[in-house]
């Protein structure tokens, strides 16, 4: 199973329908790898437990007992221990070529195979066989790039259609490759082969955009004693 996340609130963490997702779908499962995008140490380290303004991995995942922090000061030797003990592997956001570099010092593809993958902006994006990076403070130019491949779902996180400058970058790249915009406080779960959108979402292709509806994944369970498996 694969999660594509985009983004949530800071404080708040994720909104009530991605709660349900999570609840759902990884109550049965209980360590988790994390596997930073950025370089900047401090502030990787306080990814799992969180800060006075800034909700911690921990509280997001109720049902994962054990975590592991993985960034650039982490050895392979340790990164390959940790990865084949754990059930979830979580590439969170930041700088995705950073990410890439860490992963890429392991084979990744054998590793991953049978985990749980879950993604957090530049973490969803690289999960994609083709990642989208649009230009922003660390990059002067929009590209794409090749990613991890372990879906074909090509997505701008943090997308919103009132950015005229964002909607501007994904329209014209559009007509190299379909993009999903994916805006805060929306996911994508990809399971028994699968694709769900939760919450609404854009679908970007040959210079349009379309705004497509969710789908509400657990309605017709919510009110019985069924469980999703």
């Amino acid at each position: 199973m694969i999660i594509l996340f985009s983004g949530c609130d800071k404080v708040k963490g994720f909104n009530s329908r991605i709660k349900e997702v999570i609840n759902k779908e990884l109550d049965r499962y209980n360590s988790m790898a994390i596997i930073c995008a950025s370089d900047d140490y401090s502030k990787n380290d306080n990814l799992i437990d969180g800060t006075s303004d800034k909700i911690g991995i921990r509280s997001m995942f109720n049902s994962i007992k054990e975590f592991h922090l993985i960034d650039e000061r982490t050895s392979v030797d340790d990164m390959i221990n940790i990865i084949k003990k754990v059930d979830i592997i979580y590439l969170f956001g930041g700088n995705p070529l950073i990410q890439l570099d860490i992963i890429k010092r392991i084979d990744y593809k054998e590793l991953f195979k049978d985990k749980v993958l879950l993604g957090m902006s530049a973490g969803s994006m690289n999960l994609s066989k083709i990642g989208y990076y649009s230009k922003d403070d660390d990059y002067d130019k929009t590209f794409f790039y090749e990613g991890l491949g372990f879906t074909d779902i090509t997505i701008d996180p943090h997308f919103d259609i009132n950015n005229r400058k964002q909607v501007n970058e994904i329209v014209n790249s559009s007509y190299k490759h379909r993009i999903i915009g994916l805006p805060n406080d929306s996911c994508i779960v990809i399971k028994d082969n699968e694709i769900y959108y939760i919450n609404n979402y854009f679908v970007v292709e040959d210079g349009r955009i379309e705004e497509r509806k969710g789908e509400d994944l657990y309605e017709k369970y919510r009110n019985s004693r069924i469980r999703i498996k």
